[in-house]
């Protein structure tokens, strides 16, 4: 019951910040754009991500992190840098995700971005891997207005844990977990799920995931297909499912994307403030501007950014990046 009112309060959060700063029109000119497929864009995107910091205190065999082969150098993104994305883009975004790589609890000002976002009527989701020492982060978490929380636990013992992410802390990161649904207690927010990444070592953990996610009492168990294939690193097959029912459809022969909308309702802002089209170009390869010089609108309607919705356009499968992207099929990558 408690889960039940926990969906509909995020929902009712999603509704309350649409009407806020003329978002509702602003999705209405983005959404004609992607019909009439323009690559000369109206509006901003409402959908935005923002990487606080590409720095994570784990290893992780399926993250360019983990695998040390992010080509950005490491840096937590300033407050007055959020802010400053955050100012420019309140009258059209409604929907904020806090993270792409790294752990964005370990960015000290972290709590102090969502609180701003909040007083902007921004819906907030943040994802954690839960793995901290510091309990002054459970009733952070729990106080700072977030709507959602992702734990990406992504294993259901903690042998599974130690092999995947080369650290004995699953126990640590399951009290994480019930401390911050206890210290909600009869509150709604945050949203809480907890995310278990579906691979060959563990497709045979789904049942006990999701006795390990009932017995938490978190809101919901997602369990997320693998991804094998990053840029800069060699696809491992070796890490899919053996049941071809947990493999994302990326992977299976004859696949083919027929189009992308997120060119034009999205976008991501890595930690050192560069714009790039989707949380896929993990290595900024296709970098249209940084904050740092430029105001948002212009990087979103230049000239590069618009030569980009235009390839997705003409062949979204002749672009490398969307050629080992499955946003389309996101339903699909869940179980």
């Amino acid at each position: 019951m408690k889960s039940f009112f926990a969906t509909i309060s995020k929902y009712l959060a999603l509704a309350g910040v649409l009407f806020y700063k003329k978002r509702l029109l602003n999705i209405i000119f983005i959404l004609y754009s992607c019909l009439t497929r323009k690559n000369k864009i109206l509006g901003l995107p409402f959908f935005l991500q923002v990487e606080p910091t590409n720095r994570c205190n784990l290893n992780c065999r399926l993250c360019l992190t983990g695998y040390e082969k992010l080509n950005r150098p490491k840096r937590d993104m300033a407050f007055d840098e959020f802010a400053k994305i955050i100012d420019q883009l309140e009258g059209s975004v409604f929907y904020l995700v806090l993270y792409n790589l790294g752990e964005p609890l370990l960015n000290s000002q972290i709590y102090q971005m969502i609180s701003y976002a909040k007083k902007k009527r921004i819906f907030v989701r943040l994802h954690t891997n839960g793995d901290f020492k510091d309990k002054k982060h459970i009733g952070s978490i729990i106080n700072c207005g977030v709507d959602e929380l992702t734990v990406s636990l992504d294993c259901a013992t903690p042998q599974a844990y130690l092999k995947h992410k080369k650290s004995d802390t699953f126990e640590n990161v399951i009290d994480n977990i019930g401390s911050i649904i206890r210290e909600r207690g009869r509150r709604c927010r945050p949203f809480i799920n907890i995310q278990l990444l579906l691979t060959r070592d563990n497709e045979n953990e789904i049942s006990r995931f999701k006795s390990l996610v009932g017995r938490l009492k978190a809101d919901k168990g997602l369990i997320k297909k693998v991804r094998v294939d990053f840029p800069g690193v060699q696809p491992d097959a070796a890490f899919l499912p053996l049941d071809a029912r947990y493999i994302r459809k990326i992977y299976k022969d004859g696949y083919r994307k027929k189009r992308c909308f997120r060119p034009w309702v999205s976008t991501v802002v890595l930690c050192d403030n560069s714009v790039t089209p989707c949380c896929f170009d993990m290595q900024a390869e296709h970098k249209f501007g940084s904050m740092d010089n430029s105001d948002f609108r212009q990087i979103w309607v230049s000239r590069g950014y618009a030569e980009f919705r235009q390839q997705a356009l003409s062949d979204i499968n002749k672009i490398p990046l969307c050629r080992q992207c499955s946003a389309i099929d996101f339903f699909d990558n869940f179980l």
